[in-house]
């Protein structure tokens, strides 16, 4: 752990590069570290960013893209391996299974969020609003598994491509 202050306000960084605050920021100090921090790779606590995207994300999905993977899912028998290593492939997307039964990569070849293709959101943190659409795809399809998503890369990241690695525990 080490410490770092700014303007007296105190934060605590652990090897893992997560970081707590101390002490309650001014909302304007906030607003600039949280910015900073995230163009570095941090991210606010997983539950701050569910309460935070989940319902948005399941509003977004739920009408058309879930009865779509529901209806893929089917079609590859319930088999992952098969859906994102064949299935996927195709119409904008992709997938790879890098571990049989328990990791997969899904890709999207272009961001396809309404929000920020029409320009409305540009901040990296709202990719965090896709990770929760896939974690309720997959809760969804297989009820009594658990799922992490982790995001690799996204457009907003300046990346090419948007992708999540999803594993199956």
């Amino acid at each position: 752990m080490c410490e770092v202050k700014f303007c007296n306000d105190e934060f605590t960084v652990d090897k893992n590069y997560h970081f707590i605050i101390t002490l309650k920021l001014q909302h304007m100090f906030g607003i600039f570290h949280f910015q900073g921090y995230r163009q570095l790779g941090f991210m606010e606590d997983s539950s701050i960013m569910k309460e935070k995207y989940y319902d948005q994300a399941v509003a977004c999905v739920k009408d058309y893209v879930l009865p779509a993977q529901i209806k893929l899912y089917q079609s590859c028998d319930g088999n992952l391996d098969r859906v994102y290593g064949e299935a996927v492939n195709g119409n904008g997307y992709f997938g790879k299974v890098i571990e049989s039964g328990h990791v997969y990569e899904l890709g999207y070849e272009k961001c396809t969020c309404l929000k920020v293709l029409s320009g409305e959101v540009t901040d990296p943190e709202h990719c965090e609003c896709s990770r929760q659409s896939i974690l309720y795809i997959l809760s969804c399809l297989e009820p009594d598994s658990k799922f992490e998503v982790d995001v690799l890369e996204t457009v907003l990241r300046g990346a090419e491509h948007c992708r999540f690695r999803i594993t199956k525990n």
